[in-house]
């Protein structure tokens, strides 16, 4: 057997194991070498996966309920489980498979599907619902819904456990919290501002607070809120700027109507222009302070001898009381 046959046989193989995650029925006559080709890169990109450290984990954020099921479901999305199959399939609503046709054309990728359809009768998902629950609880450990699921310890089912957050928030985001919630995110974007650097508050920090009451209202969206649209973003970022050193970056957001719509790239003309003007000053500083070698009267001065009795060098410094006491006129008039 020659070793182009071995490879094609383990890509068959790899192939015919995909199907059964999906659980489709394979013939004979569907195992093409074009067919069993298509998928090296994803069984060489399953061989060199390993799994994210605690570390990388997301933050599950109490005060943003909307966002706790969305992290959840997504980040499970990209952890494979026992066999290679994305652990969101075992959290997915039904456990059943679609009903009639259900070609594979219709999901947006090999992932996808597998969640979609992936049988949770089989010996692997027993593995992949506690590896689900070991997740949920390491995400959760901080956050006030720890509580919800810490009970779930002994019987360590993930599934059962996501369902009851699921349940949980989706019952406080009603219609009357979602409004709350908007309403809260909408007040702290209106009333942001930012009148240049301090010491507790900079461009930074007011981006970030901008962006995060996006993603809350974003996330509202799947709660039957409208969310927040491009153009309102940058408008309230512009509202949010006092100073009137920032006016000409403004002046040329207000002209520029893709610029309207494109919060990301008017934060980093903000950013830019800041750093440029930095840059500026400090050239202006360096000029200035060659002045600190002009007498007073405009006369060059004299590293040997001072008029008026004044020493060689008067270093610019704090000089104490009795220190200054002791200077002759001619160094005092020079410092």
């Amino acid at each position: 057997m020659s070793l182009r046959a071995e490879n094609n046989l383990k890509l068959a193989a790899y192939w015919l194991r995909q199907q059964d995650k999906v659980a489709r029925v394979v013939t004979p006559a569907q195992v093409l070498l074009d067919t069993i080709r298509a998928v090296r890169a994803k069984r060489d990109a399953d061989a060199a996966y390993k799994d994210p450290v605690t570390a990388d984990y997301p933050v599950i954020n109490d005060k943003d309920c909307s966002k706790i099921i969305e992290s959840i479901v997504e980040f499970l999305g990209t952890f494979p489980g026992e066999t290679k199959i994305p652990l969101a399939y075992v959290i997915r609503e039904t456990v059943g498979l679609a009903e009639g046709d259900d070609p594979s054309d219709r999901y947006a990728g090999r992932a996808e599907e597998m969640i979609c359809r992936a049988p949770h009768d089989s010996e692997a998902f027993e593995s992949d619902r506690k590896k689900v629950w070991e997740i949920i609880s390491k995400m959760t450990k901080e956050a006030d819904c720890w509580t919800h699921v810490k009970p779930a310890q002994r019987t360590q089912d993930g599934r059962a456990v996501f369902r009851m957050l699921y349940m949980l928030y989706d019952h406080y985001l009603g219609a009357n919290n979602v409004n709350n919630m908007a309403s809260e995110a909408d007040f702290t974007l209106a009333n942001g501002h930012y009148q240049g650097e301090k010491k507790r508050w900079s461009f930074e920090k007011l981006v970030r607070q901008q962006v995060d009451q996006h993603s809350i209202l974003k996330g509202l969206k799947y709660h039957g809120h409208c969310g927040i649209d491009p153009g309102s973003e940058v408008r309230y970022l512009l509202a949010a700027i006092k100073t009137l050193t920032l006016d000409p970056v403004k002046t040329q957001i207000l002209a520029n109507p893709e610029l309207g719509t494109d919060f990301h790239r008017c934060v980093n003309l903000f950013k830019d222009f800041t750093k440029q003007s930095a840059t500026s000053q400090i050239a202006l500083d360096a000029n200035i302070s060659k002045l600190s070698n002009i007498s007073l009267s405009g006369a060059d001065h004299d590293d040997d001898e001072m008029d008026g009795g004044g020493s060689a060098v008067i270093k610019d410094r704090y000089y104490s009381k009795a220190e200054y006491r002791k200077m002759s006129q001619g160094d005092k008039k020079l410092l």
